[in-house]
């Protein structure tokens, strides 16, 4: 975190993960900066960099809360890819959500795209698209409800299999099971 303290023994170490996700379109730049007691180096600087891109995909659901739901129902979720142009090999990851488990990733009679492969994983949803056309194309998935309480469903992400800055998140979820 910006402005973080912490004091570190000789000998001992401290990771920490920088991300980088510019508003606009273009280099970014900025300096990690991290100030000791030692008399030789008593501030090292860190140079970092990265590029904003424009992305012409985009996940919904955005942030949003749902109204309770029981346990053993059957939950429909539903993710929106909108596309500017047409998109290949992407990849879907929906986590699933704790006090949920994953019912039916290809359920009969759903909205999806006809080269859409799945796997349900222990911690998420998985999604493989050979193509995606320029508009909006649908996902369908079903969840079921296990464990009574409030909870945190984290962002899903789309991205390209072979272009690691064709990347997407959407917002996280707040949900509520009822016995």
């Amino acid at each position: 975190p910006a402005g973080g303290t912490g004091a570190l023994g000789a000998g001992q170490s401290r990771t920490f993960t920088l991300v980088c996700n510019p508003p606009v379109a273009g280099p970014a730049s900025g300096t990690f900066r991290i100030q000791s007691d030692d008399p030789d180096e008593p501030v090292v600087d860190i140079g970092l960099s990265c590029t904003g891109i424009t992305s012409n995909l985009t996940i919904t659901p955005s942030p949003l809360s749902f109204a309770p739901v029981r346990v053993g129902e059957t939950i429909l979720v539903r993710l929106t890819l909108s596309a500017g142009g047409t998109l290949d090999r992407l990849i879907i990851e929906d986590p699933r959500p704790a006090g949920f488990e994953i019912d039916q990733v290809l359920p009969p009679g759903v909205d999806r795209p006809w080269s859409l492969s799945a796997e349900a994983r222990d911690d998420r949803a998985v999604f493989f698209v050979e193509e995606i056309e320029s508009g909006d194309t649908v996902i369908e998935y079903l969840l079921r409800p296990e464990v009574p309480g409030a909870w945190t469903a984290l962002p899903a992400s789309a991205g390209s299999m072979y272009d690691p800055d064709l990347l997407v998140r959407s917002g996280e979820s707040r949900l509520r099971i009822v016995p």
